[in-house]
């Protein structure tokens, strides 16, 4: 569970009674589009693994002395590579890989979590690959963070803060009607 302002709590759940995998927040900002949400939340910082699957595999096949010279390259240069997807309706590998990543993602955000905590960063949401924190966060935190998830994990894994941008915007003229100081 994740506290909003210490009264309100997120239960996050693994999908379909499973024990594994992305964990799926109810009533949770984590589900809503990223310009609605975006717009909704205030003071908050979004943490995130960059290229968090890619990395994920890569760091497996380091861990069973598997070579992925082409994975390896594709981490490295991610921006000069032309994603081709798979157009099968039962791409069975696909989905193995997928719920292998989303397990160590998982374990990843609960050492990001770990962090948070030790250090009073509270946090907000859980965002599948990374997190909302409240207030902001400095580079240096974001460096440290990653170098305790290197001391549990043993895996170098890159965060990033990214921009908080919506194209939403309230009336100039609005006045909430709603007078439940938590609802605003």
């Amino acid at each position: 569970e994740i506290g909003i302002n210490n009264n309100n709590r997120v239960e996050y759940n693994y999908v379909n009674g499973t024990t594994f995998g992305r964990l799926y927040g109810s009533l949770s900002v984590q589900n809503i589009n990223c310009n609605i949400r975006n717009f909704i939340v205030e003071n908050v910082t979004d943490i995130d693994m960059q290229n968090a699957f890619p990395t994920i595999l890569m760091n497996i096949c380091n861990d069973y002395g598997i070579h992925c010279l082409n994975l390896k390259n594709y981490v490295a240069n991610r921006d000069d590579f032309k994603i081709i997807k798979s157009n099968e309706k039962q791409n069975y590998l696909g989905s193995f890989l997928s719920l292998l990543c989303q397990h160590y993602e998982n374990i990843l955000l609960g050492y990001m979590r770990e962090y948070c905590q030790h250090n009073c960063i509270g946090v907000h949401s859980l965002l599948f690959d990374g997190l909302l924190v409240y207030g902001s966060i400095e580079k240096e935190q974001i460096k440290e963070m990653e170098k305790y998830i290197k001391t549990k994990s043993t895996w170098d894994i890159s965060l990033c803060t990214k921009e908080i941008k919506t194209t939403l915007k309230l009336p100039e003229d609005y006045q909430p009607a709603c007078t439940n100081p938590i609802l605003q």
